[in-house]
């Protein structure tokens, strides 16, 4: 018979926090030195800027860097402009 992880009264194998790190670890690194790790330090960057304009230039240009970059995407829309038209009338 085939029991679950929680009938062995534990977390699924390979699922816990340092198991994700170590299989995160060699993709990590094969990724070093790449403009995708620029723009990510650029949007941390951002995150602990002083203005909202020092913000907006590194996401600008985190986003040169790498254009899928998931931190600064939905942090640059913060800094658009909102038309009237596009604003969501709210109960």
């Amino acid at each position: 018979m085939i029991r679950s992880h929680e009938d062995r009264g534990g977390s699924p194998p390979g699922f816990g926090t340092p198991a994700l790190m170590r299989s995160l670890e060699p993709l990590l690194a094969a990724k070093q030195g790449r403009p995708s790790d620029a723009a990510q330090q650029l949007f941390y960057d951002a995150r602990e800027a002083a203005t909202d304009e020092g913000e907006f230039e590194r996401l600008q240009q985190a986003l040169k860097l790498d254009p899928g970059n998931v931190g600064a995407l939905p942090a640059v829309l913060r800094h658009r402009p909102v038309a009237p038209e596009d604003e969501i009338e709210r109960p």
